[in-house]
Order: C-alpha cells, then sequence, then structure tokens
C-alpha cells in the first residue's frame, strides 16, 4: 500500500526516506512485508505522502494498529461545530442551490434551491435519489433535460476517476463503475471545452436553465467524515435562470 501511494505522487524510495528521517532499505523492507513499521513510521509516510484520513486508518489496522481518525455522523454532537458551518453556508447560499455530499456523492444536506430545482424538473421522483451523481445520470433523473449532455457526462467521469485514483474509496469506485459505460462515448464539443467552467443547461417544457458549480472543502479536518465531505454551491450562469430561483 505504501508504495502504490509513493508511486502514486512520483516519489523514489530515497527521497521518501530522506524526507521521513529512514534508509530507503527500511522503507524497501517495509515496502514489501520484510519489516513491520512502527505507528509513528506510518504517520510520517501518512504525512509525506498525503494519504487521506480513511485510507490511513486503513494502513495502521493492516499493520496492526488501532485507528487514528475518527469518523462521526455529521449529526453527531462532536460534529456540531461543522454542522452548523455547513448549514449556514447553506443557507447563505439561497435562493441557489447548494448541496452537501460525502466521499461517494450521497447527498448529506440540501437547500431550499436544490430541492427547488430538483423537484421542478422531476416532480415526486425526486424523492427517489439519494446520491449526486445518480439523480444526474439516471434516465429517471435529469438526464434527459441536460442539453449539454455530453461534456457534462464526460468532465464528471473524469473528476470521479481522478477521485477514485486519489481517495481508493471503494463506494466511489463502484459508483464510476456503474456509470462509465454510458459514458465512454462523450465527447465535448469545440465551443464547450474551451470555457473556463462547464455549465450545467437544463430545459424542460419550455424552461431553461444554466448554472455552474464550485466545490469546497473543509480545511484541515481530523475526522474522515469532515475531510470528505464537499460543499457543491451552484450559480446561474444567466439571467432568466436567476430570475426563476429568485
Amino acid at each position: 500500500m505504501i508504495r502504490y501511494w509513493r508511486q502514486r505522487q512520483g516519489i523514489s524510495q530515497m527521497d521518501l526516506a530522506l524526507e521521513i528521517d529512514s534508509s530507503s532499505r527500511h522503507l524497501s523492507f517495509v515496502e514489501t512485508g520484510k519489516a513491520k513499521p512502527g505507528r509513528e513510521l506510518l504517520r510520517k509516510l501518512a504525512e509525506a505522502l498525503r494519504i487521506p484520513l480513511r485510507q490511513r486508518n486503513y494502513l495502521l489496522e493492516l499493520a496492526g494498529y488501532s485507528r487514528e481518525f475518527s469518523e462521526e455522523s455529521l449529526d453527531s454532537g462532536r460534529m456540531q461545530i461543522v454542522h452548523s458551518a455547513i448549514n449556514h453556508i447553506l443557507a447563505g447560499h439561497e435562493p441557489f442551490p447548494a448541496m452537501v455530499v460525502d466521499g461517494a456523492y450521497e447527498i448529506l444536506r440540501a437547500n431550499s434551491g436544490m430541492k427547488k430545482l430538483l423537484v421542478g424538473f422531476l416532480g415526486e421522483r425526486a424523492s427517489r435519489f439519494s446520491n449526486a451523481v445518480d439523480v444526474l445520470f439516471d434516465p429517471n433523473g435529469l438526464q434527459p433535460y441536460v442539453r449539454n449532455w455530453a461534456t457534462v457526462q464526460r468532465v464528471l467521469l473524469a473528476r470521479i476517476r481522478d477521485e477514485v485514483f486519489r481517495t481508493r474509496n471503494e463506494k466511489l469506485a463502484k459508483l464510476h463503475a456503474k456509470w462509465i459505460r454510458a459514458g465512454e462515448s462523450a465527447v465535448a464539443g469545440d465551443t464547450e471545452a474551451q470555457l473556463p467552467v462547464v455549465d450545467l443547461h437544463l430545459e424542460r417544457d419550455g424552461l431553461s436553465l444554466r448554472l455552474f458549480g464550485i466545490v469546497s472543502t473543509l480545511g484541515t479536518p481530523m475526522d474522515v467524515t469532515a475531510q470528505e465531505i464537499r460543499i457543491e454551491t451552484f450559480f446561474p450562469a444567466d439571467e432568466p435562470t436567476r430570475h426563476w430561483f429568485s
């Protein structure tokens, strides 16, 4: 596992050994399983390789140690400060859409603007979906109403693929595999490929909305849930869209 993360970062054994104040020989033994690393060495390796907290816990367990980082529910008392901050961000972004998702894009929170968007296009079907990728990619979700579907599909699948590679999140990997076949032939148009951001263009029954999104994460998290949380805020890309939400 250490070798995977080292190679992913493009760091040689010698450079990594120097950074963690060890020898390349000992690091080689650790990577091949010939030597059992101490907890402190694993902590140094994880920091140097920027391994996500979930995978750090897994690394410790593989070596026979207890987990170091908690994984609290967003509703738990220990997460109250995070919960309050998230609610403040969601409320402050009204009337425009915003939602909070976990590392596998499960929707944890959504503001009124997001609910208005989903119900406006899906009606009662909106309640069937609990995952942000599913609601966008599913033929019974928003997918039929996305006018620039090829571009959105290609960009999001590439983003999810990169996140799988970076985090090794098993749930996210399954989500990517679920939708990848449908996206293999997706190609962006020349004009769309040159835009600084990819907008989401939705149309249904004469209603046309254009939005673009910004993804935010929590700084210096010390909890698995907190590190994987992402806040997705959407902004109107034209005046008619701004007016519809207002």
